[in-house]
């Protein structure tokens, strides 16, 4: 009998992936502040738009979201974010255009795969900063078996 595999989803550790920046606010704010689980530790660019946050994911995952979590002032404004997810022969891009407020989660919907991504943010009425960012990934799983192996003995009905 053939089990179906069934996909789950996940946040990827941030031990998983790396944050880079190109910019000169890397000696003050790395920008792996970003993936920090302390909440006050932020990344800021202290450059206005366009600025551009790579993201590594240490390998080809399929990514189901991207939260981002603005550090902003104003508090609320009109931006847009560019989210380009890179593979090695293609990328493609998904867009946040709208309100977004300081500490309220952005999301970019997926279904598709990479190994980096790109956070371009080209337009802002404030400096590029963010607090935390989440990632979660889709996994496939094998569903449980009905017949488990318990502690060296032979298998038995769970």
């Amino acid at each position: 009998m053939r089990r179906r595999v069934q996909p789950i989803t996940r946040e990827i550790p941030a031990f998983e992936m790396s944050a880079s920046y190109d910019g000169v606010s890397n000696f003050i704010s790395p920008a792996s502040n970003i993936l920090s689980s302390d909440e006050n530790e932020i990344w800021h660019s202290f450059q206005f738009a366009p600025v551009t946050l790579h993201i590594d994911l240490g390998m080809r995952r399929r990514l189901r979201q991207v939260y981002l979590l603005p550090n902003m002032k104003p508090s609320t404004a009109t931006v847009r974010h560019e989210l380009t997810l890179r593979d090695s022969n293609r990328s493609s891009t998904y867009v946040y255009e709208g309100l977004a407020s300081d500490g309220q989660w952005i999301c970019f919907e997926l279904n598709d795969s990479a190994s980096s991504f790109d956070i371009n943010t080209t337009h802002s009425p404030s400096w590029i900063s963010w607090k935390k960012l989440r990632v979660l990934e889709s996994i496939q799983t094998q569903p449980p078996s009905l017949l488990q192996t318990v502690g060296g003995g032979g298998p038995s009905r769970a």
